[in-house]
């Protein structure tokens, strides 16, 4: 399955919450992800007919549904994530210390002046 960012982004969140042994609502999901409800209910159609998330009745309240991803859909975030993080990890070892440096100057010098747009914008 080639996953989108969305889709990757929703099962590490479900993942994360696993390891932490809790559940997970569709709007919770939602809220973590900034996604409207309708946008939430197709992302977890379409995660559901792939097999990456199953929707179960909280145990708490019998009327709802909680999320949780599937046992294979972490093999597919580490492989989908896994030949990204090897190939930013040999573009990083091509750089030299100083072109290193440089990069981090620039980066952390965008994200003050992107940072402020929040701001702005509120």
């Amino acid at each position: 399955m080639q996953m989108g960012g969305a889709d990757i982004h929703a099962l590490q969140f479900l993942l994360r919450a696993q390891s932490e042994e809790r559940l997970v609502s569709g709007r919770e999901l939602g809220d973590h992800l900034g996604m409207t409800s309708a946008s939430v209910s197709t992302l977890l159609d379409r995660l559901t007919a792939t097999g990456n998330v199953e929707r179960v009745r909280d145990p708490a309240n019998r009327r709802s549904n909680m999320v949780t991803a599937t046992r294979s859909s972490d093999a597919q975030v580490r492989d989908t994530l896994g030949g990204m993080h090897q190939r930013v990890a040999d573009l990083v070892g091509e750089l030299s210390a100083a072109d290193a440096a440089l990069v981090t100057r620039f980066l952390a010098a965008m994200t003050v002046a992107v940072g402020g747009i929040d701001e702005v914008t509120a």
